[in-house]
């Protein structure tokens, strides 16, 4: 079972005796994922932080680098992240700041991926697995553990509504076409690991009670600031209120 905490993917990696270097970088990344995905969950309920962690977990379990890792973590930087500046769009500010946390390395993963995401790069690596060019093969490895992750525990039974690209992970041709392109930038480990995950999404039964009707990714609403400023008065009232009879 792949680490779904920040603490169960530090031991992780603590287990595998990462350097401290290495360590302070992927507290690094999850310090502003807990920033730009406060309030995030996913179609399931699951917090959204919890898949960013399990994604960072499959890459340290497929031995990727600490750079890898960290991007994993912040997979959907520039497709979700709240920089809290009301922006749609990915601008130099975002990058700039998301450089300065975890290195242009990283950085630079977070952005080739997310960019993969807009242009569907998953489907067109899914038909030609053996075409994938070695300078694309970093982004695949974070789509396949973002994959990965999507069916942890059998999260897909949780969300029957999600809508998921390409067929998966419940198209038998998708699969076999994942798992061919996990065999191709990853190894054996990971294919069989996708595989298994899949197989384990036809057992499962999930009672229709414990079922979402949510479609896709959820942010919850931030309080305005008005809203904010009157509860904190409403707080303080019974600490000013004069005593009964005074």
């Amino acid at each position: 079972m792949t680490a779904q905490t920040n603490i169960q993917l530090y031991a992780q990696l603590i287990d595998a005796n990462w350097s401290a270097a290495e360590l302070a970088l992927v507290r690094a990344a999850y310090d502003q994922a807990t920033q730009l995905f406060a309030g995030c969950f996913r179609a399931s309920g699951r917090p959204f932080v919890c898949h960013l962690v399990g994604t960072a977990s499959l890459l340290a379990a497929w031995r990727q680098p600490p750079a890898v890792v960290a991007a994993g973590l912040l997979h959907s930087a520039y497709l979700y992240g709240d920089f809290a500046d009301g922006a749609r769009r990915t601008k130099s500010a975002h990058r700039t700041r998301l450089t300065a946390a975890v290195g242009a390395p990283t950085e630079s993963l977070v952005f080739d991926f997310c960019q993969a995401r807009r242009e569907d790069g998953f489907t067109r690596w899914l038909a030609e697995p053996h075409n994938v060019s070695s300078a694309d093969h970093p982004s695949a490895i974070l789509l396949l553990a973002d994959l990965a992750d999507d069916c942890a525990g059998g999260e897909p039974c949780y969300a029957p509504h999600k809508q998921y690209e390409a067929g998966l992970p419940w198209e038998p041709a998708a699969r076999a076409q994942a798992v061919e392109l996990a065999q191709v930038v990853l190894g054996s480990v990971a294919a069989n690991e996708l595989q298994a995950r899949f197989a384990a999404l036809d057992t499962l039964k999930i009672p229709a009670a414990l079922q979402s009707s949510r479609s896709g990714f959820q942010r919850m609403a931030k309080p305005s600031k008005w809203r904010r400023i009157t509860q904190r008065l409403g707080n303080l009232l019974p600490l000013i209120q004069p005593e009964s009879g005074v």
